[in-house]
């Protein structure tokens, strides 16, 4: 019985997208929703994997340094990889966020460049994972 409603369901959607005008805004929409579900996926994977790896360096640093101090120390190390990350591949924009996205739209007609939005996540996926905290938005 679920079956033949799934198949009824399927063939009845398939026929209003093929005389819609809808049909390719909501197959793009579809897509869309994919690409950001699996870039979401990405993102917090990236995020683990680097909280996994300063957990790592944790304990393979643990005894010989206090546990208080091996937690700032290693907040420390990833804050100086961003530091660096952020001069090195991204030294014409120091602010990040809703200012940043707002310039762009003033100035470049919203143009961001994919080498920015790419360091930027690497940078916000860094400080997450070292156990920074991003800023207010």
């Amino acid at each position: 019985m679920p079956f033949s409603i799934f198949h009824k369901t399927r063939r009845n959607l398939g026929a209003v997208l093929q005389s819609s005008r809808l049909a390719v805004p909501l197959t793009l929409a579809a897509v869309l929703g994919m690409l950001t579900g699996l870039s979401v996926v990405i993102y917090v994977r990236s995020i683990e994997y680097v909280r996994t790896l300063f957990q790592q360096m944790s304990v393979m640093a643990s005894p010989f340094i206090p546990s208080l101090l091996l937690g700032a120390a290693l907040t420390a190390t990833g804050g100086l990889l961003v530091g660096i990350l952020t001069r090195t591949q991204i030294p014409e924009s120091r602010e990040q966020g809703v200012p940043d996205l707002l310039k762009a739209m003033a100035l470049r007609g919203g143009y961001i460049s994919s080498k920015n939005t790419l360091v930027r996540a690497l940078i916000s996926v860094l400080t997450l994972g070292s156990g920074s905290s991003t800023r207010r938005e």
